[in-house]
């Protein structure tokens, strides 16, 4: 009997060392499948003196997951990350990066890069050359080549591609403002460089989720007005209505939904526009989509009126109000396409007939506070072309 028992423990103990071997055998083998993840380099954009912005695409994880991200810099034409470097998160996917600490007028070299269990791989090499410390306007308007009166794609390196939100920037150029149609985003000059993208303070706070949208700053930049969901006593919940936050010393206040008398009327929605006195346009669908304009006297705001001269015209929405309301652009709808009208007012202060202005992707306008370039669907140009449809008498 003692004889079988040893037989019987030896026996154990080989199986045990053979299922540690298989065991370890398959880690190995997991190991020796995982490769280097594939990543491509986002091409720079936002270039200033001392800032930049990039990114990467990781293509591939390499069978393994990804512990770190980013881009890496220096003016050797192949850099690591053993030279400068942002970290900008983990897992696979597109991320953005800002570059800073770079010299002025100098030529630097990137690529992204991603780290897995296998090692670190890289994307292509970008080359580009910073701008001088006297060339503020390289800032502006996250640095991009300034376009000619045919609407191109704008800053989609930083931004991405939006079809509902169209981003808006300060009167001073300095801030910059969109939605990912749950939260807003920002961006802002800082130390001479636009900062990363992030949400912004206000929005999309704790774990409730109140679809903030369509954000847009006030002609004095005093005030940025947005679409909520956010609950409030008055209005039915998932009902979107107009709040506004107010500019403090340290930034940007609590938000406050406007009062009853705006935000009883059914249906709001898209965007909302704001001229220099205060009046407040934007956008109901009850029936139809239609346009409303509630006055803004006495540091009050009025009961909204319905713009006849504009909503006769159809089904119409997304309205952008010149700061000095001498014209509107709006989206009027056929059969769930936008097509984006214009109008200015006579001399009489009458709206004219709208004309056509363009159908692109998306129904939401936006002119710059300095009167140089109009966005629509994150796409933009001269607003130069507006004169091509003012009265010519």
């Amino acid at each position: 009997m003692k004889r079988t028992k040893n037989t019987l423990g030896v026996s154990m103990g080989i199986i045990l060392i053979l299922l540690f071997l298989v065991n370890a055998c398959d880690k190995g083998t997991e190991t020796l499948q995982a490769s280097v993840p594939q990543i491509t380099t986002t091409n720079v954009s936002g270039i200033a003196s001392s800032s930049a912005f990039s990114g990467g695409t990781i293509t591939s994880d390499g069978g393994a997951a990804i512990t770190a991200r980013g881009v890496c810099w220096g003016t050797n034409s192949a850099p690591t990350i053993a030279d400068n470097r942002t970290t900008d998160g983990t897992g696979s996917g597109s991320f953005t990066s800002t570059l800073t600490g770079l010299s002025p007028n100098t030529n630097y070299f990137i690529r992204a890069y991603a780290t897995n269990s296998a090692g670190t791989g890289y994307g292509n090499t970008i080359s580009f050359t910073t701008a001088t410390s006297s060339s503020g306007n390289q800032l502006a308007y996250f640095g991009q080549t300034p376009p000619g009166k045919t609407f191109i794609p704008f800053a989609r390196e930083i931004i991405g591609y939006r079809d509902h939100s169209e981003i808006t920037f300060s009167p001073d150029g300095l801030e910059a403002y969109w939605s990912n149609r749950t939260s807003i985003v920002t961006s802002k000059v800082e130390n001479g460089r636009w900062t990363a993208p992030s949400v912004i303070s206000f929005s999309g706070q704790g774990t409730a989720n109140f679809y903030d949208d369509v954000p847009v700053v006030s002609p004095d930049n005093k005030k940025l007005f947005f679409l909520s969901q956010r609950p409030i006593p008055y209005a039915s919940p998932s009902r979107e209505n107009i709040w506004y936050v107010e500019r403090t010393t340290t930034g940007w206040g609590e938000p406050r939904p406007l009062p009853p008398i705006v935000n009883s009327i059914p249906g709001i929605h898209w965007q909302v526009s704001v001229a220099n006195n205060g009046n407040l346009y934007f956008s109901a669908t009850n029936d139809s989509a239609r346009i409303h304009i509630s006055r803004y006297v006495n540091g009050e705001y009025t009961q909204p009126e319905d713009l006849r001269a504009i909503n006769n015209f159809g089904s119409v929405t997304c309205p952008f109000i010149a700061p000095d309301e001498s014209y509107i652009t709006f989206c009027k709808l056929v059969a769930g396409r936008g097509t984006v009208y214009i109008s200015f007012k006579d001399t009489n202060g009458q709206w004219i007939e709208p004309k056509f202005f363009s159908q692109i992707l998306g129904p939401t306008s936006f002119v710059t506070r300095d009167g140089k370039y109009i966005f629509e669907c994150f796409q933009w140009a001269s607003a130069e072309i507006l004169e091509d449809y003012k009265p010519k008498n």
